[in-house]
């Protein structure tokens, strides 16, 4: 996703420094105690759904799966979304139905909660949370929807052991971490669910620093005013 920025600070050679503070304001923080200090915790809204839908990547090739947008209804203020699978085949190697994002965390991830309606029928579907780690180790995190409704679900992410052997392979996550995807794991079952927005529970501020390209090469780094007005062109590219 390509972004402009009109304001900012240049650092060393014509890179700046931009703190993405939308997310930050959002945040409810939260104090958890620390080996001897203060430790933030802040929770974040991960997604919404107004703007985009997850992705769909089916294990196998007779795994199904669709994201519909629930026009006109909302839960708790936020759009939601209906996930659909169908996985006729019984062999539970690879089968399921993994909804995408491949999108990066903020902070040090504790736990990702979500809202999700089960129906009745659909009560007992596994879900599996996916993770991977700056070096492409996967995590994954596992829990049962246990009861019809809507219910927010935790699922656990700090303390997640690896999946299998990748990445790294040292089994210790290395930040930043990935949302790889949400997936149903449930060979022989056909069903549905709906999400109603992600929110990440993160230690530290919820804030992101990224690299920008000067749309303009500067003659000098201090020659480089540090913000611009309102409606004059963008002083760089966001490298995201």
């Amino acid at each position: 996703m390509l972004k402009m920025i009109r304001a900012g600070a240049y650092l060393g050679a014509g890179l700046l420094a931009a703190v993405l503070s939308g997310i930050s304001s959002a945040a409810a923080p939260r104090s958890a105690p620390g080996a001897g200090r203060f430790v933030e915790t802040v929770s974040y809204p991960f997604t919404n759904f107004r703007s985009s839908l997850p992705g769909v990547w089916p294990g196998r090739p007779d795994d199904q799966g669709s994201v519909v947008r629930e026009s006109g209804r909302k839960h708790k203020g936020s759009s939601v979304v209906r996930l659909n699978w169908s996985l006729p085949g019984r062999n539970p190697a690879n089968n399921f139905v993994n909804f995408t994002w491949h999108r990066k965390l903020l902070g040090r991830p504790v736990a990702i909660e979500a809202w999700m309606y089960t129906p009745p029928q659909d009560v007992g579907a596994p879900v599996v949370l996916w993770l991977s780690d700056a070096t492409g180790q996967d995590f994954l995190s596992r829990l049962t929807l246990n009861r019809a409704g809507w219910k927010v679900y935790r699922f656990r992410v700090a303390g997640v052991s690896a999946a299998w052997k990748s990445g790294a392979g040292d089994g210790v996550q290395h930040l930043p971490l990935q949302l790889f995807g949400l997936s149903v794991e449930w060979p022989g079952h056909t069903g549905h669910v709906l999400l109603s927005g992600l929110r990440v529970v993160a230690q530290g501020p919820a804030r992101e620093f990224v690299t920008c390209s000067p749309l303009a090469a500067p003659r000098s780094v201090t020659d480089v005013p540090h913000f611009t007005g309102w409606g004059r062109p963008p002083l760089c590219r966001l490298d995201v």
